[in-house]
């Protein structure tokens, strides 16, 4: 593994501060096809402060997939753990993100863990593991891209832990792809500091909603990804939602008041009771014949209370597959501006994965050939490392549940 990148600030995009000397990769492999990474130890005192880092993986040791550009994962684990190799949850570790990506491209996003993936009771979502006979496949070049964040009070006492990853490695002789559609708001755009999101105000509410159809690709619009679903889940940033509702059927058997939309469709919609008046146009419709299903919402679970503080765990959707139509609304909540900046970085993204065809395509990205270009969105410093120091340690395999969930986008490659 070469490391890339290594960052450590205060604040997010800031200025890095690095002693590199003491990080080191670690790595164990086992019998039954699991890798093993550990990078650090990274110290930390609370304050929401901000590490980084990303690192190419030397493709040359992992199993090849019928082509030596083309690897399968049948399982990983991504996010921090202690000295004792415990997973961490949120708290302490806020996992801003943590990717596994392929094709040279640090913004790939099939194989990933955020801070709402953690369910209710522990860090078990973070383990995923697909169903028999299917697997994540990554082409060249492999590696790992990962923001996390100290959540506890600024000042805290020093908190050690490492970045992990685990993959389980896949020789197939054949396998259907676990596949990555993202539903979000078409139509927003995306903010100064970027990252993908979008800005919005926080002194006032909004809604923005959008509408589409459940098809695999742009160029397979039969291709129904439902009938082969294997999970669905909301990613965005709890402080500033109010709630993501996703309905099945069309917008005009969600809202009783289609013009009366208008301006939240594909924009953020602001202004006092904007809120109110956007629900009962919906619940309105609710009570009318031919209704649309509600899939699933954002809050559709409680919070749950850690220590002082409350925090989001992962909300899952239920999908009829008869209904490929869909509408998702995003209700922003109004913040205190004296407690929070004017604007604030979103996501509001249904994630669903689903099972691809089992005849041998899977649609892998081009390997971009630039990837530190994309580091420039990160942090003003950055550093290559030829090689890092070695050592074995043990393995989680306790923490290693079964769990299933995602891979790719860009020119259709033949495995076999």
């Amino acid at each position: 593994m070469n490391l890339l990148w290594l960052c450590q600030s205060e604040v997010s995009n800031g200025w890095c501060s690095n002693d590199t000397t003491l990080i080191q990769i670690q790595w164990c492999a086992t019998n039954e096809g699991w890798t093993a990474f550990r990078i650090g130890p990274f110290r930390t005192v609370g304050g929401f402060s901000w590490t980084g880092l990303a690192a190419f993986l030397n493709t040359s040791y992992v199993p090849t997939c019928h082509d030596d550009r083309v690897h399968a994962f049948s399982a990983y684990i991504l996010g921090n753990i202690d000295a004792s190799n415990a997973l961490l949850g949120y708290p302490p570790i806020h996992q801003h993100h943590f990717h596994f990506f392929g094709s040279g491209n640090f913004a790939q996003v099939s194989m990933n863990n955020h801070g709402d993936s953690q369910c209710h009771g522990g860090t078990r979502c973070y383990i995923k593991n697909g169903l028999p006979g299917y697997a994540w496949f990554l082409r060249n070049r492999i590696g790992l891209h990962t923001e996390f964040n100290d959540a506890r009070l600024k000042g805290s006492s020093i908190l050690t832990s490492w970045a992990f990853l685990a993959y389980k490695s896949q020789i197939c002789l054949s396998g259907r792809p676990i596949t990555q559609i993202r539903l979000t708001q078409i139509g927003v755009p995306l903010g100064g500091a970027s990252r993908a999101a979008y800005d919005v105000l926080t002194a006032l509410e909004s809604v923005v909603w959008s509408s589409g159809s459940f098809v695999c690709s742009e160029s397979d619009q039969r291709c129904n990804p439902l009938l082969t679903l294997i999970d669905a889940y909301f990613h965005s940033h709890a402080i500033m939602v109010h709630d993501i509702w996703l309905f099945q059927g069309n917008p005009d058997q969600v809202f009783s008041n289609l013009s009366a939309v208008t301006e939240s469709f594909g924009s953020l919609h602001y202004g006092h009771g904007i809120i109110r008046d956007s629900v009962a146009n919906v619940r309105t419709r609710a009570l009318l014949p031919n209704p649309a299903v509600m899939a699933c919402t954002y809050r559709s679970l409680p919070d749950e209370n850690v220590g002082e503080g409350v925090y989001h765990r992962k909300s899952r959707c239920a999908l009829n597959p008869s209904i490929t139509n869909w509408v998702m609304i995003v209700f922003h909540q109004r913040q205190d501006p004296a407690l929070i900046a004017t604007t604030y970085p979103m996501h509001s993204v249904l994630r669903l994965y689903y099972a691809g065809p089992s005849d041998g395509k899977v649609i892998l990205s081009k390997d971009t050939n630039a990837p530190l270009t994309l580091l420039k969105e990160y942090a003003s410093y950055r550093f290559d490392f030829a090689s890092m120091p070695k050592s074995l340690v043990s393995a989680v395999a306790h923490y290693w549940l079964p769990y299933k969930e995602t891979n790719a986008g860009g020119e259709e490659f033949h495995l076999w």
